[in-house]
């Protein structure tokens, strides 16, 4: 579920394969066989996003890029929650060996007028990433991904929330997409990146304020007016929220370039 790449332009290495296997948490597996050269011959990039259980990795025999879908579910859950609003937590991996760099694109949904999300204040935040080896200490050496127990993400966390006072890279009111860097293209045998994000939701109230007044004449003769307002009038307003079961899918892509020094 990863793609080929070669790093360094040496003699010829035999590729024996490279897995992406999923156990509770995500890990990247590098099978490869080289020469006695002092470094690796060959290379992997990788690029996969998780939410919840699901995660979906860039294909390259189709070409299909990783996404992750908002549903009706969510929908209901933002209803429920008005202005408390909902936080949505997923991960993205990366992975670019040797001198390589991954940079991705994330976009938020166009959400259809009408539906709950179009109704909301939505906004997308990195939270956190953790490379390996670690981005202060390009030096460091670098471990090989288990093939099991891999990094370990929040793709089991109910929610998610910013920090007091973080910047969103992404809200509804623009800009709706950008590129980031995943991982910087600095040498490194094997380098992998993990990036925590939540997105935030928070449905705004519509509220339809209308007025009216009643007089009427009581059975002796008597005016009756509807006297508990000063102004004689009676004022009503009614929260208006779309209808979570009509929520269509939202399908947010994610694509991903491999970068140099001089890219």
């Amino acid at each position: 579920m990863t793609r080929l790449r070669r790093v360094v332009t040496v003699a010829i290495a035999l590729i024996l394969g490279v897995v992406l296997g999923i156990s509770g948490d995500i890990s990247l597996a590098l099978w490869q066989r080289t020469t006695d050269i002092g470094g690796p011959q060959v290379g992997w990039d990788g690029f996969a996003v998780t939410r919840g259980a699901t995660t979906i990795a860039y294909d390259p025999a189709t070409g299909a890029d990783p996404t992750i879908t908002l549903t009706a579910s969510d929908a209901e859950a933002l209803v429920e929650a008005r202005e408390a609003g909902i936080g949505l937590p997923f991960t993205v991996q990366s992975r670019a060996d040797g001198s390589a760099g991954l940079s991705y694109t994330v976009a938020l949904p166009q959400f259809p007028a009408g539906g709950v999300f179009a109704r909301a204040d939505v906004a997308l935040y990195r939270l956190s990433q953790e490379t390996n080896p670690p981005a202060s200490s390009e030096t460091a050496e670098p471990t090989e991904p288990e093939e099991t127990g891999g990094p370990v993400t929040d793709a089991t966390a109910p929610a998610c929330a910013p920090p007091t006072g973080a910047t969103p890279v992404l809200t509804n009111e623009g800009p709706t997409s950008a590129e980031v860097v995943g991982l910087a293209p600095t040498y490194a045998p094997i380098k992998t990146a993990t990036d925590q994000w939540c997105l935030v939701a928070v449905l705004t109230d519509e509220v339809y304020e209308n007025t009216a007044s009643v007089v009427a004449t009581g059975p002796l003769g008597a005016t009756v007016t509807n006297a508990d307002q000063t102004d004689g009038t009676n004022r009503w307003r009614t929260d208006v929220a779309a209808d979570a079961t009509d929520e269509g899918d939202h399908v947010m892509i994610f694509t991903h370039t491999i970068t140099t020094a001089t890219s």
